[in-house]
Parts: structure tokens; C-alpha cells; sequence
């Protein structure tokens, strides 16, 4: 807690829009993680007030949509997360500079999984396919595509109720997670396996 009114006291005591924006992001994404959702709204509503219309805010204005964007998911908006899901995807379209693999990776990622809980499976399966294309892209491919196939997983179990595609997914997740010993993407895998393979024995 003091750690945060520190850093609350230096933000609050600096004139400028690049280093209040980047210590109240760090705000934000410190309540966050640790559950604290209302309170990092509070910062991500102040962060957009600050950086919006500012083309040099515009990529650390893409990190809060996307991050503003989750937390709202976290706490059952989710309309309003659309609402910043779509606003991150208008703003990648603005600004060169953001049409970028990652950027465009991590919006269908993120659209994929909004538009899954707002039970639009069509727009899910759209974005989940987009992410596929850019993540197909990537030098180093291997982990964007086990996150990616760990979402197919999630949609095809958790809103088709689709296992045997469900299935699928999950070991094709696993065969790269095990190809670049990634021990946590591994553990996560199998467990994902073992859900969907417990739905098909029943």
C-alpha cells in the first residue's frame, strides 16, 4: 500500500502527460493483477481521458483498450468490453505504426475472446481465424500458436460443445508447447486434455 501511494504522490506531482500515463498504467495493471477491478477501471478511464486524440499517446493508448478491455471482461461488462475491444481495433486502423503482427495478434486475440462472451460465436471464430493467419507469421511462431489453439480449445469446449474439435486443438497446443519445452504451457495443455476428454467419456 505505500508502494502505491508513492507512486500515486509522483504522479500526481508531475506535469507530464508521458510519465503520469505511464505510472498510472502501472497503477492500473498493479490492482489488476491483483483483483482489484474497480479500482484499475478508475485508472483506465482516467488513462483514456488523457491519451485520447493524442497521435503520440496512441500506442500506449492501444496497451489501455486492450488492458481496459480485459478488466471489463473480469468484472461481466461485457458490452463495454466490445465497446474498447472495437475502439483498439479503430485505432490500429488510424495509425500506421500499429498495423504491426503483434498489435494486430494481440486485437484478434482479444476480439476472439469478447465477442465469445458476448455469445457472437461467428465474429469469435472470424478473429480466432485472423489470429491464426498473423500468428502463422511470426518468426518465433510456436508460442503465439499455443496460445491461440489453447483459445480454439476454450471455444470449441466451453461454446460449441464441439470436444472432438475441442480435442483437437488442445493436442495440437500441446505438441508445440512440448516441442519448445515450455514447462507451464505444457502443465496447462494437459489439463486442457484431461477437461475435454472427462466431457467425451461421459
Amino acid at each position: 500500500k505505500n508502494y502505491l501511494k508513492r507512486i500515486s504522490l509522483f504522479v500526481s506531482n508531475d506535469s507530464s502527460i508521458e510519465i503520469k500515463s505511464k505510472y498510472k498504467l502501472l497503477l492500473a495493471d498493479i490492482h489488476q493483477k491483483n483483483k482489484n477491478y474497480n479500482l484499475a477501471e478508475l485508472f483506465f478511464k482516467k488513462l483514456i481521458d488523457m491519451l485520447e486524440n493524442r497521435e503520440e499517446g496512441a500506442m500506449r493508448l492501444a496497451n489501455v483498450y486492450h488492458r481496459y478491455s480485459l478488466n471489463s471482461l473480469y468484472l461481466g461488462k461485457h458490452k463495454k468490453a466490445l465497446s474498447l475491444a472495437l475502439k483498439l481495433e479503430s485505432l490500429i486502423s488510424k495509425y500506421s505504426f500499429l498495423d504491426t503482427p503483434t498489435y494486430n495478434f494481440r486485437k484478434s486475440i482479444l476480439l476472439s475472446r469478447v465477442y465469445m462472451n458476448n455469445n457472437n460465436n461467428d465474429k469469435a471464430i472470424y478473429y480466432l481465424n485472423v489470429g491464426e493467419k498473423v500468428a502463422k507469421n511470426f518468426y518465433q511462431k510456436h508460442l503465439h500458436l499455443v496460445t491461440l489453439y489453447n483459445l480454439y480449445t476454450l471455444f470449441y469446449f466451453q461454446y460449441l460443445k464441439d470436444y472432438k474439435i475441442a480435442l483437437n486443438y488442445a493436442n495440437k497446443a500441446l505438441k508445440i508447447a512440448i516441442s519448445v519445452q515450455n514447462s507451464y504451457y505444457v502443465k496447462y495443455c494437459k489439463k486442457n486434455i484431461l477437461a475435454v476428454k472427462n466431457k467425451l467419456n461421459k
